[in-house]
């Protein structure tokens, strides 16, 4: 496996994102030349890509946006003449573990089955595979009308998620109409009596919308739709205060649980601040099934968000080391363990660093190792990876604004201290994960 290489390459990305050129010059050089060696498809256009990314940091670029031509044909052609596993399969498995990598792009690496499913499955693949403008508009606005009615809501739940996870990809006429239609969904679902037949059904229903959530949000962050998210703010406040909570509670807990990330990546704190001030002053018992206080995972997003905005959180994060440090039997298992550790890590991040990174760099010394067994482990440790790119990106924050942006914000101190953290914290995690990628 070829995990350490790419791990040099994030923080390669790291240190060009903070400022440090030379340091992020010399770990890109001395991951790529063994990555290059190895003379693999799959290997050649991660570690290619990555050049474009850390390129882009040391010009000073947004972290976002399309790849070149040059890259997008290559990943085409990544399976021609193929033995052995799937190249592209591969690749796309990086794309989709790593925001460093590919951070407003929402990659599928199994899209290629749909074109095995029915008819509208096969549609929303060739729609995920566009990218062309013109042919990307006309294929959104042909399915997106073929789904105009309510009995089939969830396919055009699905056309708005698929369209949303282009990203930068997706053209400005299909992107007000994404933006427009998420609302209108939105508006809908929370007023909505919606009751699934079946608990298949549900799971369903509750999948979509989360996705279609997540993935709306995200294209808001990539192109600084202040407003879409203020927007949402305000209705789902407004929800929590005059709504029905039980017909809503479906769009109610979704939003509340997708808003906190893109407001912090775009520093709308005033609105972060509203959302937790209404949420507080709303009947407890009604709203505590929404914010799920017993998943782990929602807690550290919370207490993220109150980190950011200088608020107590310090129980949330020792209930939440007990968890990761858990001896046998009572050890999560390792899927569990690495998505636990990664919102660990995003949510330490959210605060000043200096006060995080002993808790960051503790992490490494105490999380117990992970083991490798995903189809890609031929080419890389997939939760290492999962673990790494949030451990990085907790330094380096997911404001994926200019160089110069991010620098504003945070604060010519605050860099400086991130910029010195990084190397301590390669050096631990590199130790942690050695073994077992």
């Amino acid at each position: 496996m070829s995990t350490a290489a790419y791990v040099d390459l994030m923080f390669a990305w790291a240190h060009a994102r903070l400022g440090d050129a030379e340091t992020a010059q010399s770990l890109r050089d001395g991951a790529l030349d063994p990555l290059m060696a190895t003379a693999d498809r799959a290997h050649e256009w991660i570690a290619t890509a990555f050049g474009h990314r850390i390129g882009q940091a040391l010009a000073g670029q947004a972290h976002c946006g399309e790849w070149p031509t040059a890259l997008t044909g290559s990943l085409s052609q990544l399976d021609e003449d193929r033995t052995g596993p799937s190249r592209l399969f591969v690749a796309n498995q990086f794309r989709r573990s790593s925001r460093i990598l590919e951070p407003d792009v929402r990659v599928d690496p199994y899209v290629g089955w749909l074109r095995h499913g029915n008819q509208f499955q096969r549609s929303v693949a060739e729609l995920e595979a566009t990218s062309d403008p013109d042919s990307f508009t006309t294929q959104f606005q042909s399915l997106l009308a073929d789904t105009d009615d309510d009995e089939r809501l969830r396919q055009r739940l699905s056309v708005l998620r698929t369209a949303a996870d282009a990203g930068s990809r997706v053209p400005g006429v299909v992107a007000e109409v994404v933006f427009r239609e998420t609302l209108q969904v939105f508006d809908s679902l929370l007023q909505s009596t919606l009751k699934p037949r079946n608990a298949e059904e549900r799971q369903t229903l509750e999948d979509l919308v989360r996705d279609l959530s997540q993935a709306v949000s995200a294209l808001a962050v990539v192109r600084k739709e202040y407003d879409f998210v203020v927007r949402v703010v305000s209705r789902l406040a407004n929800w929590y205060r005059h709504g029905d909570h039980q017909s809503g509670a479906l769009m109610g807990s979704t939003l509340t649980q997708t808003l906190v990330g893109p407001l912090y990546q775009l520093n709308l704190a005033a609105d972060a601040a509203l959302l937790l001030d209404v949420i507080a002053e709303t009947n407890q018992s009604a709203v505590a099934a929404l914010t799920s206080p017993d998943t782990p995972a929602v807690q550290l997003m919370f207490a993220g968000c109150r980190r950011w905005l200088g608020l107590p959180t310090e129980a949330v994060f020792e209930q939440v080391r007990a968890s990761l440090f858990a001896e046998p039997p009572q050890r999560l298992k390792p899927l569990q363990l690495a998505q636990l550790a990664q919102a660990y890590l995003l949510a330490l991040g959210m605060g000043p660093i200096a006060s995080s990174a002993p808790s960051l760099l503790e992490l490494f010394v105490r999380l117990p190792s992970i083991p490798t067994g995903y189809t890609t482990a031929t080419h890389f440790s997939r939760l290492h990876v999962d673990v790494a790119d949030a451990a990085i990106l907790a330094v380096t924050t997911p404001d994926f604004s200019s160089v110069s942006e991010l620098h504003a914000r945070l604060g010519r101190d605050e860099v400086a201290i991130r910029r010195e953290l990084l190397p301590a914290l390669r050096e631990r995690l590199i130790a942690w994960g050695r073994q077992g990628w």
